[in-house]
């Protein structure tokens, strides 16, 4: 298509103004025509009618015309450039961001009480609903761009809680994943305490397993009354604190998370509602992948049979500690345990059994440990544990702590109750390794090696060259 062609095509389009021009010198025509009939009706002498005279009256009518026109375009057209002035303001934006935006530049003076003043007041709120959606968008994109940075399941929660917390004003945006058949809170924002709703309320969980569509959900607990739910449809206002969740589900509609927000909430308009399921679209499609890559970082890192990390995770992290206690001046300890007599467990009661076994004394570990304790599967019936920031002393009382433990447990398979005892080396690898963590975990299996040649089910402690043996518990 020829450049000109859009302005043939705009030239043969119709104008107002030249209709209005047009029908304003016709007026003023049909008013010049009639003008001197209602002379001679209303005279009451004879009046000469002369073409002049006729001439005369249509040519005043078409000034008058002509006048009326002069006066719209002045007037009209004025309010109508402004208008069309700020529409291509307007139109603008869609080009560029709206960071630095202030509705008061798009927004019009309503300089009138009539028609023209009701357009400029619909163009106002047009305006504003778009400036809304513009902002919207960047907002999500700027959320969506935050998210796209992300791959630690703890640190994307936080980013999700945090953004929810300042859309909905809540007091507290928790974030949940489902993590096998429960919920587990991964992120949170707002007040300190997180909410354990979710421990108290299995219902909760159940309920939301059973939807297949995103929906708000509200209910509230006040003291020991029970939680009640309600369906999303908002038909009363809670005076109370109450909370707000929403379902994360996966591209297949199965749930993997939830969102919870507590606060002063008043009635959801369709316009909150709409927006906060444009942020819990990127929101749930993030999530997911995350929530999976997580999923396959720990199924690479943790020993399928005990659940605890297994040797190549297991020694990254310990090193990863020994990085952290060096810088800080702490200490830290190497304990290495092995299950006595397994051989013989799994001649007798069937490799089963003996799985079974590694399994248990797994958990008994896992329970007697702090949380940044590190327990890693090393080999076998091997376990190799890293008590950070704990001395010599300290872990001495740990170890036969643990020790002892699993010497009382009954081990109960099928129709069978197993003993299970486990020899234990320990040393400190700041004391003893020089800076090698590799020196101080062969350093605590000499010492394992010590207590299996002294009759096994004791602990040995490697320090500064010599091997103790720690009498009792």
């Amino acid at each position: 298509m020829s450049k000109g062609k859009p302005r043939e095509s705009f030239k043969r389009k119709r104008s107002a103004f030249r209709e209005f021009y047009y029908s304003m010198i016709l007026l003023g025509i049909i008013i010049g025509a009639i003008i001197p009939l209602f002379i001679s009706e209303l005279a009451t002498t004879q009046v000469n009618m002369e073409r002049m005279f006729f001439l005369f009256c249509i040519g005043v009518g078409m000034l008058i015309g002509l006048a009326n026109y002069g006066i719209f375009k002045i007037f009209i057209q004025k309010e109508l450039k402004r208008l069309k002035s700020a529409m291509d303001e307007v139109g603008k934006l869609s080009y560029g961001g709206v960071a630095d935006v202030k509705r008061e530049d798009y927004t019009l003076e309503v300089s009138s009480a009539d028609l023209i003043g009701e357009v400029q007041e619909s163009f106002n709120e047009i305006t504003d609903n778009i400036l809304t959606q513009l902002e919207l968008s960047e907002q999500i994109k700027q959320f969506q761009e935050s998210l796209a940075k992300e791959m630690e399941l703890e640190v994307l929660s936080y980013t999700i809680a945090h953004q929810f917390l300042k859309i909905t004003k809540s007091q507290c945006v928790c974030v949940y994943a489902k993590i096998g058949e429960n919920l587990k809170l991964v992120g949170k924002d707002g007040l300190d305490s997180p909410f354990n709703f979710v421990k108290e309320s299995n219902e909760l969980l159940k309920l939301f397993s059973l939807m297949k569509e995103t929906k708000i959900i509200e209910y509230k607990k006040l003291g020991d009354v029970p939680i009640e739910f309600f369906d999303g449809n908002f038909d009363a206002k809670y005076s109370s604190t109450h909370i707000r969740g929403i379902p994360i589900f996966e591209r297949n509609g199965s749930l993997i998370g939830l969102i919870v927000m507590c606060g002063q909430f008043e009635e959801i308009s369709n316009y909150e509602k709409k927006k906060l399921f444009h942020y819990l679209y990127h929101t749930a499609l993030y999530f997911q992948n995350v929530l999976l890559h997580t999923q396959l970082i720990e199924i690479a890192e943790i020993d399928g049979l005990t659940q605890v990390y297994n040797r190549m995770f297991g020694m990254k992290y310990i090193e990863e500690a020994y990085k952290w206690v060096t810088m800080k001046g702490k200490e830290m300890s190497i304990i290495m345990l092995d299950i006595d007599f397994f051989k013989k467990i799994n001649d007798t009661y069937g490799h089963a059994c003996g799985d079974f076994v590694l399994k248990e004394t797994a958990v008994l570990l896992s329970e007697d440990l702090r949380t940044r304790d590190i327990v890693c599967r090393y080999g076998g019936e091997e376990f190799l544990i890293a008590l950070e920031g704990s001395d010599l002393e300290n872990s001495v009382k740990i170890a036969e702590r643990i020790r002892h433990k699993i010497e009382v447990q009954q081990f109960k398979y099928l129709e069978d109750s197993i003993k299970v005892s486990v020899s234990i080396g320990l040393t400190n690898i700041i004391k003893n390794d020089e800076g090698c963590v590799e020196c101080a975990i062969k350093f605590a299996d000499k010492a394992l090696y010590v207590a299996k040649g002294k009759g096994k089910n004791r602990t040995i402690v490697y320090d500064k060259g010599e091997f103790q043996t720690i009498e009792g518990y």
